[in-house]
């Protein structure tokens, strides 16, 4: 940071001196914003080449630091490994200009390219030679540049080739530090069989590892394997000592819960996620669905209601998720009485906003069609007969090829016209569904009473 404020200082310096001579030969102005701009532009591009020159130096020291630490070298191995580092650090730095790293990025770049290979060739030639590795099971035959590779990639945040190399070992060659990085690399590239495995692989070295039951316990939720995923939790919550928990572990948590039916445990969690940040929104739906599992519908259209106002422009899903909430709201109530008739109408509503996405029309105007049936259940009023007519001329024009779409509209209507005393229009709507399924049995039923 030192070193950064002295070289931002300095080049004020060196512009504030020419604009003092510059106004001697040119009219003083106003400065546009277009060159304010590209001032702030450059001074942001000189500070990130300026990180990313000293994470590439930063690289080539912790390459260093792991192959000297963790393998029981010879002395002139060592040496040879810390004159190379040395000299790489040096010619690095000699590039930096006025403390900014910015110009001596290319030099970095070549020089991790070039120097952590050298450093893990004579690391490598130094233990084939007879030395074993120090601090866990490593023989000769263990690929010290996979592994290495490995760590380092997974320390640059590049879980892909972390991956990749640590896939190259087999598990019995890697401390448990190794398995917690490979495990952890395949959890967040959503490899969670993968990811499952190799931390019980650490488990089996170490079953109180908190680190190896929370990846366990993580992987186990999202393959809904939630009977394990329980214990595994059981265990970092209940059984270990000294552990921190994240918001994450409770969402977690929750998630394991709900898929065990537990959802008093879940809203818990949930709860205790939400006071550890409360910036997780997607919380306050499971939050909603746990309440909705219940049938406390008010207080999960409250939770959703809330996720809602703090999104900045909700999304179709988001829509919709709050009109299927209104619409099991309003079958959890027997009678067709106001409650019911407004949660229907609140959905109503909302599809009707939806619909105007000609994406997801057809969806809409079915469940604006299935709404007004709830509406009107003996269909005396015809609610529903105009969406389900929308619906079949959309299905008609843009899905000849998917003719089972139109039961559902065919059978309302074959109901509707016979409520309403029309049986030659009731015969020709159930023989339409008869033409796609033949063995409807509403269709076939009706047609032999009629």
């Amino acid at each position: 940071m030192e070193m950064k404020r002295i070289y931002f200082t300095t080049l004020i310096l060196v512009i504030c001196v020419c604009n003092t001579f510059a106004q001697y030969y040119v009219p003083r102005r106003e400065p546009i914003r277009k060159n304010l701009d590209a001032f702030m532009y450059a001074i942001d591009k000189i500070d990130a080449q300026h990180k990313e020159a000293l994470s590439y130096r930063t690289a080539i020291c912790n390459a260093y630091v792991d192959i000297v630490s963790r393998y029981n070298l010879s002395e002139e191995a060592e040496n040879r490994i810390t004159e190379i580092k040395d000299a790489s650090i040096k010619r690095i730095d000699n590039m930096a200009l006025y403390g900014s790293y910015s110009y001596s990025l290319d030099t970095a770049i070549k020089e991790y390219g070039t120097v952590v290979p050298q450093m893990r060739k004579i690391a490598e030639e130094d233990v084939r030679s007879g030395t074993n590795v120090k601090g866990n099971e490593f023989t000769q035959t263990a690929s010290i540049s996979d592994i290495e590779y490995a760590h380092s990639f997974y320390k640059e945040n590049k879980f892909d080739k972390a991956v990749e190399y640590y896939s190259k070992v087999d598990l019995s060659r890697l401390n448990d530090d190794y398995l917690i990085e490979y495990a952890t690399a395949e959890l967040l590239q959503g490899n969670s069989q993968r990811s499952l495995d190799i931390s019980l692989e650490g488990l089996k070295r170490n079953p109180r590892n908190a680190v190896m039951n929370r990846i366990a316990f993580y992987n186990s939720t999202d393959l809904g394997d939630f009977k394990n995923a329980l214990k595994y939790a059981d265990i970092l919550f209940n059984q270990l000592d000294g552990v921190e928990f994240t918001a994450r572990d409770y969402h977690y948590y929750g998630y394991a819960f709900m898929g065990d039916n537990s959802y008093d445990k879940a809203i818990e969690m949930f709860k205790k996620a939400l006071e550890k940040n409360a910036e997780l929104n997607d919380i306050r739906i499971q939050l909603s669905k746990a309440y909705a599992a219940k049938g406390e519908f008010i207080k999960s259209l409250a939770y959703y209601e809330e996720y809602l106002n703090r999104v900045n422009q909700p999304t179709i899903p988001d829509l919709d998720g709050l009109a299927q909430l209104y619409f099991q709201y309003a079958l959890s109530i027997d009678v067709l009485n106001k409650e019911k008739k407004d949660a229907l109408n609140t959905a109503d509503e909302i599809y009707k906003r939806i619909a105007e996405s000609q994406s997801n029309k057809l969806y809409a105007i079915m469940w604006r069609a299935r709404i007004n049936s709830q509406l009107d259940p003996e269909a005396t009023q015809g609610l529903a007969k105009p969406y389900y007519e929308e619906y079949i001329k959309i299905v008609q024009m843009d899905y000849v090829d998917n003719p089972k779409l139109l039961i559902e509209p065919y059978l309302y209507l074959g109901h509707y016209y016979i409520v309403n005393k029309n049986t030659a229009m009731a015969k020709i709507f159930y023989e339409k569904v008869i033409a796609i399924d033949s063995h409807n049995p509403t269709a076939t039923i009706a047609l032999e009473m009629l």
